[in-house]
């Protein structure tokens, strides 16, 4: 990497949610990943 070409561009939040049911069209799996964008949970950048 060049440090001097390099630039934050934005940040990655993991949080961990243990639910109560299935979510929908999943088959039931046993674990899935969700990616929820920033507007959908009322965050600004």
């Amino acid at each position: 990497y060049i440090p001097d070409r390099v630039r934050k561009a934005g940040q990655v939040i993991r949080i961990i949610c243990i639910l109560s049911h299935p979510i929908k069209n999943t088959n039931d799996a046993n674990s899935c990943q969700i990616i929820i964008p920033q507007n959908q949970v009322n965050r600004k950048s």
